[in-house]
Formats: structure tokens, sequence, C-alpha cells
């Protein structure tokens, strides 16, 4: 009886790791930031000048192992960005994609947020920007650029919010959620 049992049973097991398994895995990054790192103090800035905000300072490293088999690249980012003098700030949200070492805020590494990998999406000072980018091998250079650097395994990623504006104000920017899903086949077919 308990060999008859064994074959239902290696079938399942065998069946559950076909070349059609599709493996998820998505990082709750911003669970891995101190509260500080993700709502540093509030800067006060005066009119006219121009401002630079790295979310989170320095980067978030993610290491996950080796994704040669990915296929899909899914990064989400929400900052709040909130200036205490109503429609004072004009800016963009940038994000950046680095190998573990160097430079994580070099442009280099910039990837842009807007449509088809194009420039950024804009930051108005009232409500919070999400940033929703999906990449593959197959996406434009500088998106590209980066689907190969998620791929490899060891990389970070951060968001620098760029900003001026034209009336004395307080800005608070605040990470809110910054997310890292991935997913691919592990059995790759070698036709």
């Amino acid at each position: 009886m308990k060999k008859l049992l064994l074959i239902p049973a290696l079938a399942m097991l065998f069946g559950a790791c076909s070349t059609a398994t599709l493996i998820n895995i998505n990082v709750d990054g911003d669970s891995f930031l101190a509260t500080d790192k993700r709502a540093p103090p509030p800067l006060i800035v005066l009119n006219g000048q121009s401002y630079n905000s790295d979310i989170p300072d320095g980067g978030l490293t993610v290491p996950l192992p080796n994704l040669s088999f990915l296929t899909k690249i899914a990064l989400k980012i929400n900052v709040g960005v909130v200036s205490s003098a109503a429609g004072a700030i004009n800016g963009t949200i940038q994000l950046f994609v680095a190998p573990s070492s160097g430079a994580l805020f070099d442009p280099a590494n910039k990837v842009p947020t807007g449509a088809n990998c194009t420039g950024d999406l804009p930051v108005d000072g009232t409500n919070p920007v999400g940033v929703d980018l999906s990449l593959s091998a197959t996406s434009p250079a500088p998106c590209s650029a980066a689907f190969t650097r998620v791929q490899s395994g060891q990389f970070r990623i951060g968001a620098r919010v760029a900003f001026a504006v034209t009336a004395n104000s307080t800005v608070t920017i605040t990470l809110n959620n910054l997310d890292v899903g991935v997913s691919g086949y592990p059995v790759q077919i070698i036709k």
C-alpha cells in the first residue's frame, strides 16, 4: 500500500516543479529602514533655493540571491512631499538603482520614472508622489540597465526629490512605501 501511495506523491512533487513554475519575490524595503531614515527632519528652505533630498539617505541595499532567471521587475515607491507654503514647490522625484558598491545617486544610475522610461514625475508639494515602474530586459536603455543591476541580486535603490521653492517654506519629505517585486521562471529550457 505504501508503494502505491508513493507514486502519486512523487508525481505531485515533480509536477509542482515544472518549467512553468513562476517564482515571485516581494521585498517590503521600507520595513528595513528606521523611522528617521523614512522621515528625516523637516527642511526650512528659503525662496529661490534648490534642494536635493535623498530618501533613504545612502539608499537601501537589497540582498537577494542571483536572479538570472528574472523576466520582470516591479519597483514601487511612494514619497510624500509637503510644503508649508501652498503651491510654492516645484520639482521631480527621481529613482536610482545602483550596484551594491559605488555612488548610488550617480547620474548613470538614474532610472526615468515617467511613462516608457522617459522623464521624471513632478512634485507639487501637496500630494504624495507614487512611482510604479515595471522593468524587463526589453525596456528602453536606462530601464534595461536597472533591470540588469537588479538581476545580479546585489543592488541598492533610492529616490531623490529634487525641488526648488518660490516662497520661504518648511518642506517635509516622507518615504511612505518602497517595494521591490521580482518574478521569473527558475527552470530555463535549453533549445
